[in-house]
């Protein structure tokens, strides 16, 4: 069976499992960037009115999609916006670039939903297959 490209978040004891997929690489980036941007807020309540590039190396697949993921944290905290797309615009062996698009967090109009700390590397998986590519992982609330 195939993997469908989506996120689920997955009930942990303390913070929130995230589970993304993607038929390839560039997809997986994407949905669990999604994941992350439904744990900050209703993503769709975010215009895709400004652009910002992001970019993550790492040593594995693993350490490159949590680099990825805090990456975008650390965006969504310094330049105080919220996202609710993410294009892939370059990859490879452990490296990703691509662009957030959002605006800046307005109180009015945004109802933000958890404060992310960071992905953890705690039960991180991400596994390819015949089927297409998944992470699991675990979201520090």
């Amino acid at each position: 069976m195939k993997y469908r490209s989506g996120y689920r978040l997955v009930p942990t004891t303390a913070d929130v499992g995230i589970e993304a997929y993607g038929e390839g690489l560039p997809e997986l980036a994407q949905t669990a960037a999604q994941a992350l941007f439904a744990l900050l807020a209703e993503a769709e309540f975010v215009s895709p009115s400004g652009k910002i590039n992001v970019k993550a190396v790492g040593h594995d697949w693993g350490g490159l999609l949590v680099n990825w993921l805090n990456e975008i944290i650390f965006l969504h905290e310094t330049r105080e916006m919220l996202f609710n797309r993410v294009e892939v615009t370059n990859w490879g062996e452990f490296y990703l670039e691509g662009r957030l698009l959002g605006e800046p967090i307005d109180a009015d109009r945004h109802q933000l939903r958890y404060q992310v700390k960071g992905v953890t590397y705690h039960c991180l998986e991400v596994t390819e297959s015949p089927d297409g590519w998944r992470l699991r992982a675990i979201v520090d609330i």
